[in-house]
């Protein structure tokens, strides 16, 4: 097998994962407004889906929110902000 014009075909460990995507500034607020927007938007479908008794769509809405770059962006955020938290996270009252 003859190697790709543009170098060697890259193994597994080479991939870039999806933090490192090209031109993308995760930490953006536009980028952060839009990822929240996505998800409510997801989370809404999710809601309408098991509202209205289907249950199999609910579960792959649910699937794919999972698995998204938002929801994971959005998790990992808040996450990091209330490990920032003097207050440990603790919410007042």
């Amino acid at each position: 097998m003859e190697t790709p014009v543009n170098g060697p075909i890259p193994s597994d460990s080479d991939s870039k994962s999806d933090d490192n995507l090209p031109g993308l500034d995760l930490s953006s607020p536009v980028v952060l407004e839009k990822f929240a927007k996505d998800v409510r938007k997801l989370e809404l479908r999710i809601e309408r889906a098991i509202r209205e008794g289907r249950r199999s769509k609910a579960k792959v809405l649910q699937r794919f929110l999972d698995r998204s770059l938002a929801a994971r962006t959005l998790a990992e955020r808040a996450a990091v902000d209330k490990a920032d938290d003097p207050r440990g996270g603790a919410q007042e009252e």
